[in-house]
């Protein structure tokens, strides 16, 4: 089987750094004159201590994803390859992967691989991916997740391929 390798949009990443960056100016704003404005401290909290790292890091992300001529997926002989997001899981191997399919997250659509074992997948990681992904498991049950705005094709026809060339073994 010939590498099939996805790479990033970079329209896509530009318009995140975009965003990203209007809303660091924006809580930058608000933590210097939120409460004139009228805004309830929490709300200049939250914006302002946590929105800007948030977005910064984002941006930063962003940035380094428009530099960076790294594929996000590749699938092959081995298995796939999960560079899609902060949080890829690198390399699951086909005997490691039950399925595929695709969900919401947030409005978000995703590319869930299933694995047989999660544990065996997150403990191959760095310790602050595995804690990401285990936070990340808790809350959405679904630790390997590659989104489609980081994706230059539907979702869907990635899934597909993936449970194809399951089906395959």
């Amino acid at each position: 089987m010939d590498d099939i390798i996805y790479y990033p949009n970079k329209i896509k990443f530009s318009a995140m750094i975009g965003m990203s960056v209007i809303f660091v100016l924006v809580g930058v704003f608000f933590g210097f004159r939120g409460t004139e404005l009228g805004v309830p401290g929490w709300m200049n909290f939250v914006v302002a201590w946590i929105g800007v790292p948030f977005f910064g890091l984002c941006a930063f992300y962003g940035t380094f994803r428009v530099l960076d001529s790294a594929p996000l997926v590749i699938i092959n002989d081995q298995g796939v390859f999960d560079n899609a997001s902060a949080l890829g899981a690198g390399l699951i191997f086909w005997d490691e992967i039950e399925g595929s399919g695709v969900h919401l997250i947030s409005s978000q659509k995703m590319l869930e691989i299933v694995v047989k074992d999660p544990k065996a997948v997150i403990s191959r990681q760095p310790w602050y991916k595995r804690y990401l992904m285990l936070i990340n498991k808790g809350i959405w049950n679904a630790p390997f997740n590659i989104p489609q705005a980081a994706m230059p094709v539907p979702v869907e026809e990635v899934s597909q391929f993936i449970n194809d060339r399951l089906d395959g073994i």
